[in-house]
C-alpha cells in the first residue's frame, strides 16, 4: 500500500470508528481526528505518523482493539496509535481518582516517540481550541491538566509546542476574566 492509499484508509477507517459519535460540541467526531492529522501533516510527510493521527482516539473511544489496528495498518502505525492511547482507559484503572489516571498517561506519553509526542501535541491543542468554548468546571480542570502535559512534551516540537502554551495561557487569561465578571 503507498502513502496515498495508507493515509487514505486510516482517514476512512477513522470516520467510520467514529460515525456514531459526537464531541461534546456536538460536531462528529471525526472532525477531531481530521483536524489532528491535518496539523501533524504541516510537520511531517511521515505517512505512518499521519495515519495513526487519523487513529489516535479509535482505540480508546470505541470498540476497536490495538491489534485490529496493527491488523489494518502495520506494526508503525499500531505502535503509535497504542503510544498516544491514554492507558488509564483501561479497567484497572477506573477506580482511581482522575488526578491519577492523568499521572499514569503523563508517564505513559512522557516514554513515548517524539513522533508520537507529536500527535499528542497536536491532540492536545485541538481539544483545548474546542474546550476554549467553555466556561466550566471540566474546562479549568482540563486546563492544569494541559499545563503538566505541556512539560511532558517540551522538546518535541517548538511551534507546536509555543501554540500549546499560547492556548493554554489564552483560555486562563479567559477563565479569569469570565470570574472577574461573575
Amino acid at each position: 500500500m503507498n502513502d496515498f492509499e495508507l493515509i487514505t484508509k486510516s482517514a476512512m477507517f477513522s470516520a467510520q470508528a467514529h460515525k456514531d459519535q459526537q464531541r461534546a460540541s456536538m460536531d462528529p467526531y471525526f472532525l477531531h481526528p481530521a483536524r489532528v492529522a491535518h496539523k501533524v501533516s504541516n510537520y511531517t510527510s511521515d505517512a505512518d505518523i499521519i495515519s495513526a493521527a487519523y487513529l489516535h482516539d479509535v482505540v480508546e473511544d470505541t470498540e476497536v482493539s490495538i491489534e485490529q489496528i496493527e491488523t489494518e495498518f502495520g506494526m508503525a502505525v499500531s505502535s503509535l496509535v497504542e503510544m498516544v492511547t491514554n492507558p488509564s482507559e483501561k479497567n484497572e484503572h477506573r477506580y482511581k481518582s482522575r488526578e491519577e489516571r492523568k499521572e499514569i498517561d503523563r508517564n505513559h506519553i512522557r516514554r513515548a516517540s517524539k513522533d508520537a509526542k507529536l500527535i499528542k501535541l497536536a491532540d492536545r491543542i485541538d481539544n483545548l481550541q474546542e474546550i476554549g468554548e467553555e466556561t466550566s468546571s471540566f474546562a479549568e480542570v482540563y486546563i492544569k491538566e494541559s499545563m503538566k502535559l505541556a512539560n511532558v512534551l517540551s522538546g518535541v516540537n517548538k511551534e507546536l509546542h509555543h501554540e500549546l502554551t499560547s492556548t493554554i495561557n489564552d483560555l486562563r487569561r479567559k477563565e479569569k476574566e469570565w470570574d472577574n465578571q461573575h
